[in-house]
């Protein structure tokens, strides 16, 4: 014969459990190939107004900038850095406002038949009066 307490304990205990064994399942890691990938964020800023990361040295010699994606954002300062393929690394040089220097597209020219690996850091942008710091950019050149 059931005791009329033991019925609610094993619904109290089922529960419970149940319960437990649902958290489990919304946290474990597995469960995370079924959620939906985030699409990852494109550049605001783009070199030679290209979004690629390799990018042929005649198309950023031809356009040797920093373009924002947005309308209204400007930028007005990066640091660029070159890395040839095994080369020494050269930089960080600070640039004011959205071109390369001469400097810079010297080098470029200098070392257009090799790879080159081209960091920019410190990107500065005005937006709508704003000052935005936006993600570094990194670009292969090539022949």
């Amino acid at each position: 014969m059931l005791q009329p307490n033991k019925g609610k304990q094993t619904k109290s205990k089922l529960l419970t459990t149940a319960i437990v064994m649902l958290a489990l399942l919304y946290t474990n890691s597995a469960t995370a190939q079924y959620m939906p990938k985030q699409p990852k964020p494109k550049a605001r800023v783009r070199l030679a107004n290209m979004e690629r990361t390799n990018i042929p040295v005649k198309t950023i010699l031809a356009d040797p900038r920093l373009v924002s994606a947005k309308a209204s954002c400007e930028v007005t300062s990066f640091e660029i850095s070159f890395h040839p393929e095994g080369g020494v690394l050269s930089g960080p040089y600070k640039t004011t406002g959205a071109m390369l220097s001469e400097k810079q597209i010297s080098y470029l020219k200098s070392m257009a038949d090799a790879n080159v690996k081209i960091l920019i850091d410190q990107i500065h942008l005005s937006c709508n009066g704003k000052d935005v710091t936006e993600e570094p950019i990194r670009v292969v050149s090539f022949p």
